[in-house]
């Protein structure tokens, strides 16, 4: 385990734990010291129990000397009897703050964020990007404007949320970079309201569309879309079919369905 310095986690009391998508905990860490080249190398040995084949397993980190909960990116999809790493050629999981990286064009953008940092203003969220006077970034509700340097972004929109989408309007193409603790899917559910949905993507990797929005209850002809791909459902046979075959980091989505539920 490591940090953001590509430092070793492993002092006493510490604790890697592997979690469901409902947040049970499917196993703790046994600290262990490494062999061949990680001779002297506190490494974690962990067993998952599941008892489906696919499971979304995600990953934290208690810092003992800290006493803090740390988050990890990395993410497991379980297989029965599989071994990932040894004591010799161990596998890497990193916790701590992750940097997104969206590239945005200029004009309209659609985005997300799946990582939350201390202030999450507009102000902070688009601080890499290089607005101009009235460029605009909206949620489904409430908008914030860009007034110049002096006053930044203003308007009703103070907080950029993860479990939303978002557009943004740049008269200057750019990057927006946020550095924040990786948001835990498992544990921030999105409610979703029969009709449209302007929804943000939590995971750290792509993820087939089916199985991203496997908890939403979905009905013939709902539709989930980005800013240039769509698909439809087609019943439980299909499943959603369309160009929008996996739904990726940093995009934003559309979802319209015909009954309420929550995506996990």
């Amino acid at each position: 385990v490591l940090n953001n310095d590509g430092e070793t986690m492993g002092d006493d009391g510490d604790m890697l734990a592997a979690l469901d998508a409902d947040g049970n905990i499917r196993g703790i860490s046994t600290m262990l010291d490494g062999l061949a080249d990680y001779v002297g190398i506190t490494l974690h040995a962990i067993t998952i129990r599941s008892n489906t084949v696919g499971d979304a397993i995600s990953f934290q980190y208690y810092d003992a000397s800290e006493d803090k909960v740390m988050q990890s990116s990395t993410a497991y999809t379980f297989g029965i009897n599989e071994i990932i790493g040894n004591l010799m050629t161990p596998h890497e999981i990193t916790v701590g703050t992750l940097t997104l990286s969206i590239e945005m064009g200029a004009g309209w953008n659609w985005f997300s964020v799946n990582v939350a940092g201390d202030d999450m203003s507009p102000n902070a969220v688009l601080a890499t990007l290089d607005p101009e006077l009235n460029d605009i970034v909206k949620d489904q509700n409430n908008f914030a404007q860009y007034y110049g340097e002096e006053y930044g972004w203003v308007g009703a929109l103070a907080a950029i949320d993860p479990t939303s989408m978002y557009m943004i309007s740049t008269s200057n193409s750019g990057t927006l970079e946020f550095a924040g603790v990786p948001v835990n899917p498992a544990a921030t559910p999105i409610s979703i309201g029969a009709g449209w949905n302007w929804i943000g993507y939590l995971p750290q990797s792509d993820i087939a569309t089916n199985d991203a929005l496997e908890t939403v209850s979905a009905e013939l002809n709902d539709i989930v879309k980005d800013q240039n791909n769509f698909a439809q459902y087609y019943g439980e046979e299909y499943g959603w079919v369309g160009a929008l075959a996996t739904m990726s980091p940093g995009k934003g989505y559309m979802l319209s369905v015909s009954n309420g539920s929550t995506l996990i």
